[in-house]
This record gives structure tokens, C-alpha cells and sequence, in this order.
């Protein structure tokens, strides 16, 4: 409904209550009178009820403080119509009582109005105004009914008293006082309010006229008088009730949508600097560790002596291009990944596993670091190993940088590993004998970049912990660490068996599976065990693993064959034999390997047997010390698959 159509309906709403009124005044003006005064004084009383929900009571005690004050006068107005010729409330009294009881009222509405700008730009003191007029109600009243102080206002047969037309004139001197004050505290009204209070202020010093001339209560001007009030008061109602409710909730709709508004499209930017963010994540995986794997791998090659013998000097510097190269790969994936879990955009994929497999993995990968430090590494696993769902990935880089740290920190004796299951959680126990940490040390363990004293003597990133704190976080779990200088520390691993909203974050994983594979017809992943291989690098991997030859057939052909050692079982992978893939697929596939562009190959073989066999490709550094393996995962592979 348009603005212009409801100020119409308004308009005439108005117009019929007035022109029923008047009928009502020519047909009975006793009930007309009643009504009048009701209508008044139920608006003048409803102004409160307004003020003290009004949005502005904080700003402007100004609603509040008209609202107390008409109150009053609905007070005695009320007492007025009680007291009027003909209703015979207050029996021998004439037309003098209500004359009296009309003239307070206006006394106490003119000074209200006056008073009232002074509180445009402040609250009111709600007790404080409340005490003062009903004190100032009291002795008017008082003044009326006990002690006869009051002048007389009518005399009948004669008329209005010089007193009455005096204080009618009065009245009007002070509601021009008030207008004059009103407009000039414009700043602090808003403009539509404040033409409806003028307007209201001018319809009162009308009535007050009219009520200067009438002698007959019953008269027209005693009439007029009336209809000007009830207008004057409904305009009072409705500049309170607009600028202290229907403006400020318009306003706050107003700004809400403008509020959602302005929320959907930083939400859409949001989306596109995380997109970019996600690009740039990708690109620099690809980008640093691309060239850093292939540094580690020649080095190590080097430093086996495949390519020919190597004197000390070309060893030790050879050696330490490696080591820097592991350091450095090491600080990029934990970046990488930190950076992952800040922007929310690391991607859980959950499987059943068995925790005991998962952690013989690790452990594998780290014995020769601590059998190079003379150190004990005992696990103890559960007795036919806890089955979790949860991202085994995750699970392997949490262990693997707490045994890491277990093994760098300790220079002498023993580190235990040991697996409980406790009320559907998994409780991963890492104990070792080195340095330990310092009280105040611990409650800043997690932070990034965070070391301890005794870490500044060691070669890391401060990032290790960080991460691993992060993924605990991320599958539902924690990590605690109790810790004794110069004896040892234990990092306990709490993790669900069952990962928390498994539903949606396999959903996810699946979803972003589906967009790898419609983009480029294969999975690239980039944690921190999986590796970019180039061609060279792949062959001479094969060799320090002792594997099979690997060869990358023709590329025209689109066939690649990787021959991998994993779990004590020969397994074999053929591009070609991939029935969803087309030969140009392939044949960017291969391309792809040849490159070094596939961190790990995801892929569907189909068998002769018609089993589907999923099977991951990497390659992951195992080791400080400059060893890298071909690991390759099967899942469901049948036995007659595997070559004998």
C-alpha cells in the first residue's frame, strides 16, 4: 500500500470520526461531550504507553516526559467529565466545578509543552518528573475540592468569569512560548514529528479560543473546542507513536536489508579470494615441491653412488643440499597444510582403516631415524587392531610429527608407543626420555611458529605441533602432553573411532573427487604424503626400493607401467587398461607423470576378473637420512592380480 493511499485512508478515517461526533453533539451533547473528553483522554494516556517503548527514549527524553505530563492531564480531564453539568457524579455542584477542572488542565498542558523541548536532546528523569506531577495533579485537585482556593471559572446566568478568558489567553501565550521552543530544538526532532507537533500546538491555542467565547456549556464553541483537542491530541499520539516506533522499526527493516545485502555480496567475494586462495595454494604446492622432491631424489641418488662414486667433500656438501632440501619441503607442507585448516579448505577423507596398519606405516618410516640415534622404538598395539573411520592420512601426519619430534628431542633411550581404545575413543600414547619441556613452555606448545628453549638447539619450523593440533581438532579429537624437564614427555592422541559429521565431510571429499576427475580425468592430491615425481626421478626410486623395473611405455600408445612395493606384494598399474579414460586422456595422463605435474594417481582398475581395484600412486620422503620409497595403497585387490 503506497504512502500517498494510507495518508487518504487516514485522512478520512479522521474526517468520519469528527463528522460523528458533531451529529452526535446536535443530537445529544451530553453524550457528545462524554465521548469527546473519552476519546481525548484515551489518546492523551495511550501517548505514554508509546513514550516508554519508544526506540528514541535513550536519545531524547522528550516522548517520555509528554507522555507523564499528559497523563496528568488525563487525570484531570477525567475528573472534569465526572464533574460536568448533567452527569450528577458530584451532586450540587454546577457548571463552575468542570470550568475549574478544565482551566488546570490547560495550565498543566501549556507548561508541559513548554518544558518539554528541554529533554529533545536527553532523557528525562523518569521518577524524578513522574513525583513532580503527580504532586502538581494532587494540589490542583486539592485545591478544587478541600480548600475552595481555586477562582471561580463560570457563574451561572452570567457566564465565563475574567479569570477563565484571562487563563484561557494565558494559555495560549505559553503554547506559543512552547511552539517557538519546539521549532527552535528542530535539529534535535525529526521534521515529520515536529510539523505533527506544531500542528498539534496550534489546534490547542484554538480550542483555548473557542472556550473564550462560548456561554451555554452546551454551546457550538464549547463544541469546537472539543474537536480541536481530541485533533490536537491524536496528532500528539501520532508524531510519538511514528518517531519513536514506526519510523526507527521502518528504519531497522530498512537497514537490515541493506545489512543482507551488503552480507551476500562480501560473502560472494568471500568465496572468490577463497577460490583464489585455493588456486594459489595449489599452484605453490605444485610449484615448490615439484622442484624439492626432485632435489631430494637426485641427491639421494647421489649420495648412494648409482651414478658413480662421490670423494668425502662431495658426500658432505651433497649432504647437506639434502638435508636443507628435507628441511625446506618439511616447512613448505606444513605451511601449505596450516594454511589449508586456516581457510577452511582442507578436505577430510574418511575410510575404514585399521589404526595398528596405519602405525606400522609410520613407524617404519621412522625406525631408521632413531636406530641412527641408538634409541629403543617399542609400540604396543591392541590386540587385533582398533578399526577407525576417520582420514588415515590425517591420522599417519599426526603421528609421524610427534614421533619426528619424540626422536629429535631425544638423544639417549627409549621411545614407547602404545595404543588404547577407551568409551569410542582411540588413545595414541607417545612417550619418550629426552630433554623435555619447561612449565611455561606448554601453554604456548600448539601456537604456530611456537619453540621452546630446548627446541632453539635443533633444526625445525615450529609448525609440526601446530598442524598436528589442528587435524586432531579437525577429526574430532585432541592432543595433551604431559612433560618433566631433563626426564621426558608424553603426547597422548585422542581420537573418535567414528569421525564427527562423517556424512558431510565424506560428502565433500566426494564432491571434490568428482570436480578433480571432471577437470583433468584423475585426482591430484598434495598432503604431505604425496610427492610430485617426474620420470627420472620415479625410475631411480624403483631401484633404491629394490622394485621392479619402472618404465613409462610410448607415449602415443597412452600406456604407463609403475611397478610399486607395498606390504610385501608385488602390484602392477596399467594407464591402458582404464576403460573410462579416453586415449586422450591417457595421453595427457602420461604426459602429466612425465612432467612431474601428479602428485598421486587415483584411479579405477578394472581387472580381468571385472573387480574394481582403486589404487593410489606417491611418493613420500621416509626418512631424514636421504631415503625415498614408491609406496603403493590397494584397496580390495584381488590375489589372483598380483603377479607372481
Amino acid at each position: 500500500m503506497g504512502h500517498r493511499l494510507k495518508s487518504a485512508l487516514s485522512v478520512t478515517f479522521a474526517a468520519g470520526i469528527m463528522l460523528w461526533l458533531y451529529l452526535m453533539s446536535r443530537d445529544n451533547y451530553l453524550l457528545f461531550h462524554s465521548t469527546a473528553e473519552l476519546v481525548g483522554i484515551t489518546v492523551a494516556a495511550s501517548v505514554l504507553l508509546a513514550a516508554r517503548y519508544s526506540f528514541i527514549k535513550e536519545e531524547s527524553g522528550y516522548p517520555e516526559f509528554l507522555g507523564i505530563a499528559l497523563s496528568s492531564v488525563s487525570v484531570i480531564l477525567f475528573v472534569h467529565l465526572l464533574a460536568y453539568k448533567g452527569m450528577g457524579v458530584f451532586p450540587g455542584s454546577d457548571a463552575n466545578l468542570p470550568t475549574q477542572l478544565w482551566v488546570i488542565s490547560r495550565y498543566v498542558l501549556a507548561v508541559s509543552l513548554l518544558v518539554a523541548p528541554s529533554f529533545s536532546r536527553k532523557p528525562s528523569p523518569t521518577v524524578l518528573v513522574s513525583g513532580a506531577f503527580a504532586v502538581v495533579t494532587s494540589m490542583a485537585l486539592l485545591s478544587v475540592f478541600a480548600w475552595g482556593w481555586f477562582p471561580d471559572a463560570y457563574v451561572e446566568g452570567v457566564g465565563l468569569t475574567g479569570f477563565k478568558v484571562l487563563s484561557e489567553y494565558a494559555v495560549v501565550g505559553i503554547l506559543s512560548l512552547a511552539a517557538l521552543r519546539t521549532y527552535h530544538e528542530r535539529a534535535a526532532i525529526d521534521p515529520r514529528a515536529l510539523r505533527l507537533l506544531l500542528a498539534a500546538i496550534g489546534l490547542f491555542a484554538a480550542s483555548s479560543l473557542a472556550f473564550t467565547l462560548y456561554t451555554d456549556v452546551y454551546g457550538i464553541f464549547n463544541a469546537v473546542g472539543h474537536f480541536a483537542q481530541v485533533a490536537a491530541f491524536a496528532m500528539v499520539f501520532v508524531a510519538i507513536v511514528q518517531v519513536g516506533i514506526t519510523w526507527p522499526v521502518a528504519r531497522l527493516y530498512r537497514e537490515l536489508q541493506e545489512r543482507e545485502e551488503g552480507l551476500r555480496k562480501a560473502n560472494h567475494d568471500l568465496m572468490l579470494v577463497s577460490r583464489s586462495k585455493d588456486e594459489f595454494l595449489a599452484n605453490m604446492s605444485h610449484e615448490l615441491r615439484t622442484p624439492l622432491n626432485s632435489i631430494i631424489g637426485f641427491s639421494e641418488i647421489l649420495l648412494r653412488g648409482l651414478p658413480g662414486e662421490l670423494n668425502a667433500e662431495q658426500q658432505k656438501q651433497l649432504l647437506m643440499v639434502n638435508q636443507a632440501g628435507h628441511h625446506l619441503l618439511s616447512l613448505v607442507n606444513d605451511i601449505l597444510d596450516l594454511a589449508r585448516m586456516e581457510a577452511e579448505s582442507k578436505v577430510l577423507e574418511l575410510a575404514d582403516f585399521d589404526l595398528n596398519d596405519e602405525l606400522a606405516q609410520v613407524v617404519m618410516m621412522v625406525r631408521p631415524l632413531a636406530m641412527d640415534k641408538g634409541l629403543a622404538l617399542a609400540v604396543e598395539a591392541v590386540e587385533g587392531g582398533p578399526v577407525m573411520h576417520s582420514d588415515p592420512r590425517a591420522v599417519q601426519q599426526i603421528v609421524l610429527n610427534l614421533l619426528s619430534n619424540a626422536i629429535k628431542f631425544t638423544d639417549a633411550g627409549a621411545i614407547h608407543v602404545s595404543v588404547k581404545v577407551r568409551t569410542g575413543m582411540a588413545i595414541i600414547a607417545i612417550q619418550d626420555s629426552g630433554c623435555g619441556i619447561a612449565a611455561d613452555d606448554i601453554s604456548v606448545l600448539f601456537g604456530d611458529f611456537s619453540r621452546t628453549q630446548q627446541a632453539f638447539a635443533k633444526e625445525g619450523t615450529g609448525l609440526g605441533l601446530a598442524v598436528s593440533s589442528r587435524l586432531a581438532a579437525l577429526l574430532g579429537g585432541d592432543i595433551d602432553v604431559v612433560s618433566q624437564l631433563g626426564v621426558g614427555s608424553t603426547f597422548t592422541v585422542a581420537l573418535p573411532l567414528e569421525a564427527p559429521d562423517s556424512s558431510v565431510i565424506a560428502a565433500k571429499s566426494q564432491a571434490h573427487d568428482l570436480e578433480e576427475y571432471e577437470r583433468t580425468g584423475l585426482a591430484v592430491r598434495a598432503g604431505n604424503g604425496a610427492i610430485p615425481i617426474s620420470l627420472p626421478l620415479a625410475q631411480s626410486a624403483m631401484l633404491l626400493v629394490n622394485a621392479q623395473t619402472c618404465a613409462i611405455e610410448d607415449a602415443s600408445e597412452g600406456a604407463a607401467r609403475l611397478y610399486g612395493w607395498s606390504r610385501k606384494r608385488l602390484i602392477r598399474m596399467r594407464l591402458s587398461d582404464l576403460d573410462f579414460l579416453d586415449s586422450e586422456t591417457r595421453r595427457r595422463i602420461v604426459r602429466q607423470v612425465m612432467a612431474g605435474q601428479v602428485s598421486q594417481l587415483i584411479l579405477n582398475h578394472r581387472m580381468e576378473s571385472g573387480a574394481s581395484v582403486r589404487v593410489e600412486v606417491l611418493l613420500a620422503p621416509v626418512s631424514e637420512g636421504g631415503r625415498s620409497m614408491l609406496l603403493a595403497i590397494i584397496e580390495r585387490l584381488p590375489e589372483q592380480a598380483v603377479p607372481a
